[in-house]
Order: structure tokens, then C-alpha cells, then sequence
């Protein structure tokens, strides 16, 4: 496990500058695309985050690569060891800490999302049918292609909002009807209508459940409230083609903005965040510019995802004490690694696997193995008089250095 703990270790540290390196990019590629559709926008901020997770996989596989190939059969008989050997021993406890609140953050997150998720299907269970909106929401998905036009109810919501797996459910505020004119409830129910043609509900699961991967990086977080933004802005611009009614939109979202809003990320609804810059796209709706550029973002985005892992794997192979955590494990090449030296008092020859000394001979005498004590990287090979005759430093990929003898001893 001292392996597994310093690979997650430096996969997490790689994370943080990946991650943060795609998120100072978002605001950039956003700026680059100019007037383009708010799709096209959503989806290169899902782009991004699609971005920053994958860099983490494929670090981690690389690193894994680099690092396998940095163990193999070393044939010098003295050689320099640059280990740091303090990294591998008293950094464990930090090592550990850092993989383990990474865990604990990832199992918390996910399991407050599961807890969401509970409390939007209790909300939908307790909703009381909607009546007063149901010939509209059949005319609407009609219009916008929907072959099966989705439940409506009412619950205590403050905002409508879109739930359901396989069949979605629209819960509307009681008294939705009465409180917006009807251009608003139309703009508004259409809205909602988008969210369930774009699968809204199930793209912003699977989004938070890739976001909890790297919870602790702000700049995920950020990537994810770019998205919700750019997701609400389409169905905005989806709402205005179906509905011919920019204004009611306006006046509907408006009027939601005025209550208090669930915060929850999983009820995909009209909020107030961003409510400018929704309004202001609508009303340029008209303004769109041509999508020559998002093959230029999407490349530079990708760009930047193939030189964060060249990166981290080049670094990866000159991480001493992960080779060498790696060697000794059961992860590591089941081989034996045979090593001839030779000093002024003659010829020996150790055999090394998975770190641990299995064999030693000296001057073609093969020493027992209760001659042969492993403390360690050290190893200390006696006489049969209990005299020590050789001791070696070794390295578990297959190198190992001593104090050269002057004298032969073995009985």
C-alpha cells in the first residue's frame, strides 16, 4: 500500500496545476468564441471539465508507464544511490493524509449529491397534479418534438424545475398560473420543455459526480457554475425559438428572480445567478456569429490537455522514491534481479526481487541465508564466526552499493 499512497499523492499534486491551468483557460476560450450560441458555449465549458478529469486518468496512466519503466536491471556493480530515503519514511504519514482526505472529500460529496437526489424524488412523490398547465405542456412539446409530453405537478418549489431519469416530471410553484400572465407561464414552461430535450437532468448528475473526483479544486467548481450558466442560457435561446416571446421570458425570469431559489445544483431550474447576462443574450439572440472558431478552442483545449500529461510524465520518471516504491511492491516486476560486483578482496554476487536480498555469493561460496540480515535498504552478510564480512546498500530497482573490501573473509 506505501506505493499506492505515493502514486495517488502525485497524481493529486499533478491535479492541481493541471486543473488550474483549464480553468484560467475557460474564460479565454469564452472570450475567443464572442457572439455564438450559448450551446456551443456549454459545450466547451463541458469541454473543459471533460478536460481537467481525463488529465487526471491519463496522468495517472502515464505516470504509471514512466514509473514501470524506470525499474529494470541495473548490471553495475558500485552505484550511486539518489534516493531520498526520508520521502519514502517519515513523508508517509503526510502522504497518507493527503490520499485520505482526498477520499473522504470525494465519498462526502457524492453521498450529499445521493442525499439531493433523495430529496428532489421525495419532492416529486408529494406533488399534487397541475391541471391548470397541462394543454400548454402538451402543445409545447409538440412544438419543440418531445413524442411523449412530460408529467406536470406542483410542489413546493419557488421555481420551476425539471426531475426524472427516464420519464421527466416539470414540478411548477402553486398557483404558477395565477402569479405569471400567460406569455410568461408559456416562455417559462418552455424552458423547462428544453431541459428535458437536452437531458438536462441527467448531464448535470453526471457532470457533479465527475466534478467529485477533484471536489477540492476550486477551479472545477468554477468550470461547473460555467456550465449550469451556459445550460440555462440554451434553454433560454431553445424557450425564444419555440415560443416566438423573448419579452414574456424576460418577465417570467424577472418575476422568479424576485423569491428566494433553491440552491440545490440538482434541481435544474430559472435562477437568479447570471440573470443579466441571460436577459442580455436574448435580447441579441438575432446577433449570433458563425462557430469557425470552436474548432480552434476545442484544439486548444486539447492542446493544453496532451502538454499537462507530457509534462507530468516527464516528471514522473525522475521521482526516485516512487520507482523505488514501486519496485518493492506486489505491483512491481516479479524478477530477480542478478548484480556481479568485484572490489580488491574478489568477486560476489547478490540477487535481488521486489527489493529484498535472496541470494548471496561470495567468491563462488553461497552464504546461508541466516548469514544474510536485511534491515531496510541495508543488508549485512556475517561469517560463520559472526564477523561481518560485507554490507550493502541497495537500491530495489536493481543497483546497490558498498564499502569496498580490502580482506577475505567468509569462515
Amino acid at each position: 500500500m506505501n506505493y499506492l499512497l505515493q502514486f495517488a499523492a502525485w497524481v493529486l499534486v499533478q491535479s492541481a496545476w493541471q486543473t488550474c491551468a483549464i480553468a484560467l483557460l475557460l474564460p479565454l476560450s469564452m472570450r475567443l468564441l464572442g457572439r455564438v450560441s450559448s450551446e456551443q458555449r456549454y459545450r466547451c465549458a463541458v469541454l473543459h471539465l471533460l478536460t481537467a478529469v481525463g488529465a487526471v486518468v491519463w496522468t495517472a496512466v502515464v505516470s504509471q508507464a514512466s514509473v514501470a519503466a524506470g525499474v529494470h536491471p541495473t548490471p553495475m556493480g558500485e552505484r550511486p544511490i539518489a534516493w531520498l530515503s526520508g520521502a519514502g519514511e517519515d513523508g508517509q504519514p503526510f502522504v497518507a493524509t493527503i490520499v485520505l482526505l482526498w477520499l473522504a472529500g470525494m465519498a462526502i460529496t457524492e453521498m450529499l449529491l445521493m442525499v439531493r437526489l433523495f430529496r428532489l424524488a421525495r419532492l416529486v412523490r408529494r406533488a399534487t397534479p397541475a391541471p391548470a398547465v397541462v394543454a400548454m405542456v402538451e402543445e409545447l412539446s409538440q412544438q419543440i418534438g418531445l413524442t411523449r409530453a412530460p408529467r406536470v405537478c406542483c410542489g413546493d418549489v419557488r421555481s420551476p424545475l425539471v426531475a426524472g431519469w427516464r420519464s421527466s416530471v416539470i414540478v411548477v410553484p402553486s398557483g404558477f398560473a395565477e402569479i405569471h400572465s400567460e406569455p410568461e407561464v408559456r416562455a417559462l414552461l418552455a424552458h423547462e420543455l428544453a431541459h428535458v430535450v437536452r437531458r438536462d437532468y441527467f448531464r448535470n448528475v453526471f457532470h457533479l459526480l465527475l466534478a467529485a473526483v477533484l471536489w477540492w479544486h476550486p477551479g472545477v467548481w468554477l468550470i461547473c457554475a460555467r456550465i449550469r450558466h451556459e445550460r440555462e442560457c440554451s434553454c433560454d435561446e431553445l424557450a425564444v425559438e419555440i415560443t416566438r416571446s423573448s419579452a414574456g421570458l424576460a418577465k417570467g425570469l424577472f418575476r422568479l428572480a424576485s423569491f428566494p431559489v433553491y440552491g440545490d445544483a440538482v434541481l435544474v431550474g430559472a435562477s437568479s445567478q447570471g440573470l443579466l447576462n441571460r436577459i442580455s443574450r436574448i435580447a441579441e439572440l438575432q446577433k449570433r456569429a458563425s462557430n469557425r472558431v470552436v474548432p480552434w478552442v476545442a484544439a486548444c483545449s486539447i492542446a493544453m490537455f496532451v502538454g499537462a500529461v507530457s509534462v507530468a510524465s516527464a516528471a514522473a520518471a525522475h521521482v526516485d522514491p516512487l520507482t523505488r516504491a514501486f519496485a518493492v511492491s506486489r505491483f512491481g516486476p516479479q524478477t530477480v534481479f542478478t548484480i556481479h560486483a568485484q572490489d580488491p578482496a574478489g568477486t560476489f554476487l547478490v540477487r535481488m526481487l521486489r527489493g529484498r536480498v535472496v541470494g548471496v555469493i561470495v567468491g563462488g561460496e553461497a552464504i546461508p541465508a541466516g548469514r544474510v540480515s536485511q534491515q531496510g535498504d541495508t543488508v549485512t552478510v556475517t561469517s560463520r564466526a559472526g564477523q561481518e564480512v560485507l554490507r550493502l546498500e541497495v537500491d530495489p530497482r536493481g543497483g546497490f552499493r558498498w564499502t569496498p573490501r580490502h580482506s577475505r573473509t567468509i569462515s
